[in-house]
């Protein structure tokens, strides 16, 4: 990776991490796509799973006494079980297939965020099951574990504290078993690492300030904004794949 992709990939984790800070998710919604440009789909989605995961560590540590863990356990577990039907995707589809994979995951679960939809009003375990598996899956085939569990925990009228922390568990834990399963794997090696590692410190700078600007622009204001971005970082990633 030659020192300007190693400055891309810093400015957008920085960017990222602000995102994630300020609403709780949206890190691999918004940093995937230009990554996927940067450096394919495949060293994407690995690389998009080492700092997300990281970003929900550093979060967990102020957040994890609201997290709701009976129900964040069984998304966890279930997600598990999805990791190896995502990794396949992501190790054998054609990366161009790939490329517009992630960008039409990206465009549809922003426009089901944008309505506000919900996969069900309550928190089940069938619920909780299928939305868990349906995580695992994205996790390791487009990095985009997190709107599967939002749509399915926005519905169930969960107060926003525990909401924030129960969804940061679980990219927490289940982004450590993604990383595992890509190391083993081997699609995770010492380049990537490094990479990542690099970016730390924007992506802890990027927390600070989502932080502060949570306190005093609030997430409403913010989030019309994200999803202009969301939406035109998945066009340009179609556009990329399909030209010749």
């Amino acid at each position: 990776m030659i020192p300007v992709e190693i400055l891309a990939v810093i400015a957008l984790a920085g960017v990222a991490a602000l995102i994630q800070s300020m609403t709780g998710f949206g890190f691999a919604l918004l940093i995937v796509p230009p990554l996927v440009l940067l450096l394919g789909p495949r060293e994407a989605v690995v690389l998009a799973n080492v700092l997300g995961t990281a970003i929900a560590a550093v979060m967990l540590l102020g957040l994890h006494r609201e997290v709701q863990w009976k129900t964040a356990s069984v998304l966890i577990g279930a997600s598990v079980l999805g990791l190896p039907v995502g990794l396949l995707a992501l190790t054998q589809l054609d990366p161009d297939v790939l490329q517009v994979l992630i960008a039409a995951t990206v465009i549809v679960f922003t426009v089901l965020l944008i309505r506000g939809y919900s996969l069900g009003s309550r928190i089940t375990l069938q619920g909780s099951l299928a939305a868990g598996i349906f995580a695992g899956v994205l996790r390791t085939s487009t990095s985009m574990a997190g709107p599967p569990v939002v749509l399915y925990l926005q519905g169930t009228h969960m107060p926003s504290g525990v909401f924030r922390s129960t969804i940061t568990a679980f990219f927490f834990l289940s982004g450590l078993a993604g990383v595992a399963v890509f190391t083993i794997e081997g699609t995770l090696d010492a380049r990537l690492g490094l990479t990542g590692l690099a970016a730390t410190p924007a992506v802890l700078a990027g927390l600070l300030i989502g932080a502060r600007l949570y306190e005093r622009v609030g997430e409403a204001r913010f989030r019309g904004v994200v999803f202009a971005v969301l939406i035109a970082s998945a066009l340009l990633a179609i556009a990329g794949a399909i030209s010749p």
